[in-house]
């Protein structure tokens, strides 16, 4: 091989590694939908840019007072970028926060939260 399409192909293959490292699964959209208004849902579906891992992604949900509300093991969905965590009680009107983390497939550990309220 000669050194020119060596240097070449090193080129490519740095900037093809060089975009990989810089993906991270950010938050899309979510149902209940940030800062909406929502009937008390049986489910909280988080879709990510990218795929997650679902064993080591999660959420937390808090109601106004900031104590922790049940929810179930997540799931993914048909697209493995959508998280589904089930919610175990029947949420009273009022404010929820979400603090969601996930792991994206290429094993970044992303984190975030929004709020929803409950009519």
């Amino acid at each position: 091989m000669s050194p020119k399409l060596a240097a070449v192909l090193l080129t490519l293959a740095a900037s093809s590694l060089a975009g990989a490292a810089e993906a991270h699964a950010y938050l899309e959209s979510a149902a209940p939908a940030v800062d909406g208004m929502s009937a008390p849902p049986a489910e909280i579906r988080i879709t990510f840019s990218e795929e997650v891992v679902t064993k080591f992604s999660g959420l937390t949900l808090k109601n106004g007072a900031g104590k922790k509300v049940a929810v179930g093991k997540p799931k993914a969905g048909a697209d493995k970028s959508v998280l589904i965590v089930p919610v175990k009680a029947k949420l009273a009107p009022g404010p929820y926060d979400v603090e969601w983390f996930c792991v994206s497939a290429d094993t970044h550990r992303m984190k975030g939260h929004y709020r929803f309220t409950v009519r």
